[in-house]
């Protein structure tokens, strides 16, 4: 079956533009820097914060976040923090369903691509365009 970035863009969307279906938090047990968890996680999550923290131990600044479920990398994210959420120009990497990570290169705004993206899946499908959060 031949995949197309048509066919792509629609599961990309809707990864990037799901609603928050929880208000969970999660420290990084080093720094003690929280960061905010769009999904309804697993219970068994670890984050890893690189960068500062606000007043408030919310993730800040520029720096490298990995995350973490059952003792797997599910994603990562490089880039500018505000408030413990993707704020600012970053690149993401998600766990592919297939192995491998798929990247989605932008401006994030809590926590969602808004602007210009360019996306790469894990098997080496490319897009790029805009989305608006």
């Amino acid at each position: 079956m031949k995949i197309t970035h048509k066919k792509i863009v629609p599961a990309v969307i809707i990864f990037l533009t799901a609603p928050a279906l929880a208000q969970n938090w999660h420290a990084d047990p080093i720094s003690g820097c929280t960061v905010f968890d769009d999904e309804d996680s697993a219970a068994n999550v670890l984050v890893s914060w690189s960068g500062g923290c606000d007043d408030g131990n919310r993730a800040q600044g520029n720096g490298v976040l990995s995350w973490l479920e059952d003792g797997k990398l599910v994603g990562r994210y490089e880039g500018l923090m505000l408030g413990g959420k993707a704020n600012g120009r970053g690149v993401m990497y998600v766990a592919a369903e297939q192995g491998g990570y798929d990247r989605f290169e932008g401006v994030f705004k809590d926590n969602e691509i808004n602007g210009h993206l360019r996306a790469r899946t894990a098997n080496g499908i490319e897009f790029e365009g805009r989305m608006n959060s």
